[in-house]
């Protein structure tokens, strides 16, 4: 199929929606519009690796059960994953990625540590686009709210069900740290 032209209007159009999505520090006016746009250009994903020993010392990591509304997300839903969210368009760097991720999903504040590797998602792997995750180390400021759907497991033995790709990278990070 040929490629149709964008008319001058439609080019100052999606210019003028970009422009407003820049403004906005990176949000996006509908859902749609963010997937189309992840689906034509990868995006970043910082994903939480909180890690601490148990008392054999063992690696333990930090999972939650990931639960989200939007239907193509349903094969994720009620698996465990390791927290983690969009970095943001603009002026937002890992730490503050950290942070904002931390506090929503987990209700604590963490540190940055450093990065450890990244995961590029296959296009299969993900409902749409390909993300390239980052692998960010952090620690724990105080106290993580530990409860049924919030636990730390042991790195080599995680859940059945833990969503696939997430233990792709963790496997991986096991064998590189």
């Amino acid at each position: 199929m040929g490629k149709i032209p964008f008319s001058p209007e439609q080019g100052a159009a999606l210019e003028f929606a970009l422009m407003r999505v820049e403004e906005d520090s990176g949000f996006w006016p509908t859902q749609k519009s963010f997937e189309l746009v992840h689906s034509i250009e990868p995006s970043f994903a910082a994903e939480l690796i909180i890690l601490r020993k148990n008392d054999e010392g063992e690696n333990e990591i930090l999972l939650t059960i990931y639960h989200n509304r939007k239907a193509h997300y349903l094969d994720f839903e009620g698996k465990w994953h390791a927290p983690g969210g969009w970095v943001k368009c603009g002026d937002e760097d890992f730490n503050d990625a950290c942070e904002r991720i931390a506090e929503r999903e987990l209700t604590c504040n963490v540190n940055f540590i450093r990065k450890l590797g990244d995961y590029w998602w296959k296009p299969e792997e993900h409902p749409y686009g390909r993300p390239l995750s980052l692998l960010m180390l952090c620690e724990v400021e105080g106290a993580v709210d530990i409860h049924g759907e919030c636990k730390f497991f042991p790195v080599k033995n995680l859940p059945e069900n833990t969503i696939e790709v997430h233990r792709k990278f963790i496997e991986e990070f096991i064998t590189i740290r």
